[in-house]
């Protein structure tokens, strides 16, 4: 299987914001699955088999809106690089690590 074929199967589910493992400019997010500890709401990302995503955002109550709408790619040449764009363009740039030392996980700069 290719490099951007693996990435598209881990990447493909829910995305949660692990705000305990971020860092000075970087956000991590992690696979909803992810044993993440308690938190009050979690921002993130659906993505889609077929390069449909949605954005998770903190609903009142600590719930989830979902806000559908935008699509997702491999950077070209570089499998690696997600660009998430809707109709204005791309709106987000995210590097997924699926070799990280506990899992797999996504980066996206501030």
């Amino acid at each position: 299987m290719d490099e951007a074929k693996s990435i598209k199967t881990v990447l493909t589910g829910r995305w949660l914001h692990s705000h305990e493992e971020d860092s000075g400019d970087e956000m991590v997010f992690r696979p909803g699955s992810y044993d993440f500890p308690p938190s009050r709401g979690r921002m993130g990302y659906e993505f889609h088999a077929d390069r449909r995503c949605s954005l998770i955002g903190i609903a009142p109550a600590d719930g989830s809106i979902i806000t559908g709408g935008c699509r997702w790619r491999h950077k070209e040449g570089d499998p690696r690089t997600i660009l998430i764009e809707d109709d204005s363009g791309v709106i987000d740039t995210l590097t997924v690590d699926i070799d990280g030392k506990d899992g797999p996980l996504i980066r996206r700069k501030r």
